[in-house]
């Protein structure tokens, strides 16, 4: 069930240009940036020069990065995101196909990448290429540096109409979904900062609720409570949210939709 948030909180946004990619360097530099209060969700566009569809893209993709929408995104707990930085990429597949493309399945492709929750620690990364890319790397002098590496958990794929509004709406409920996901990683994981209101009423409610066996009715009950509120109070989203977690760790699967 997909609920529009209407919170108190707004982010402090930094908006950005479209930067064309240059370099791996300059590309995973930003994506793999780390900053707990000020993270930066990196919005890509990877296209070819001979996609018509690509072409079409490029003006809504600058007024994407444009949108004073994008500065009306909710901070979901401020005592741990203060503001919200956006970084917007043009990839062009022609030149980087082979290290920052070669997943995709056509163009144009547009993704957000999650910023990391924690510093990028290359010593425990291992070169993920065999000895023949190795060996020519070596011969070419290019060199490979570790913090070139993306894990896959941090991208979202945009699937819809290319028009500004629906991509306005993804910007928004990608971050939004992903602090909410911060928040309860840090609630189940009992790592809450006794500053942080939100998370310790978070953890007393998980605590409360963690041997609740029939989740899914009482997530029904809130998603009814829902349908009649404009504006979703954010300790009744919480709570939705914790319940969500507990039948997803308990691999109980919440009622559908059309089962209410």
């Amino acid at each position: 069930m997909k609920i529009l948030l209407c919170l108190s909180l707004i982010a402090t946004v930094a908006l950005a240009i479209v930067e064309s990619v240059t370099s791996l360097d300059q590309f995973y530099g930003v994506v793999n940036n780390f900053n707990a209060t000020n993270p930066t969700y990196t919005v890509v566009k990877y296209y070819t020069n001979w996609c018509s569809h690509c072409k079409k893209l490029k003006p809504v993709f600058e007024q994407l990065s444009e949108s004073s929408v994008l500065s009306e995104v909710d901070i979901v707990d401020p005592a741990l995101t203060s503001g919200i930085n956006f970084a917007f990429f043009e990839v062009d597949c022609e030149l980087f196909g082979n290290m920052l493309c070669k997943r995709l399945d056509g163009f144009p492709a547009v993704e957000i990448i999650k910023p990391l929750r924690s510093e990028l620690n290359v010593t425990r990364l291992e070169d993920p290429r065999g000895w023949i890319d190795r060996l020519l790397d070596t011969i070419t002098n290019a060199g490979y540096d570790l913090t070139w590496t993306l894990d896959t958990d941090r991208i979202v794929t945009f699937n819809g109409r290319r028009n500004l509004d629906v991509f306005e709406r993804f910007v928004q409920a990608v971050v939004t979904s992903d602090q909410w996901d911060r928040v309860l990683q840090l609630i189940v994981n009992d790592n809450c900062s006794d500053k942080d209101e939100l998370c310790e009423d978070g953890r007393e409610y998980f605590l409360k609720m963690n041997d609740e066996t029939n989740c899914a009715e009482k997530i029904a009950d809130i998603e009814n409570e829902m349908k009649d509120l404009k504006d979703v109070p954010k300790d009744l989203m919480l709570r939705y949210m914790i319940l969500n977690k507990i039948s997803e760790l308990n691999n109980e699967e919440p009622l559908e939709q059309d089962e209410l």
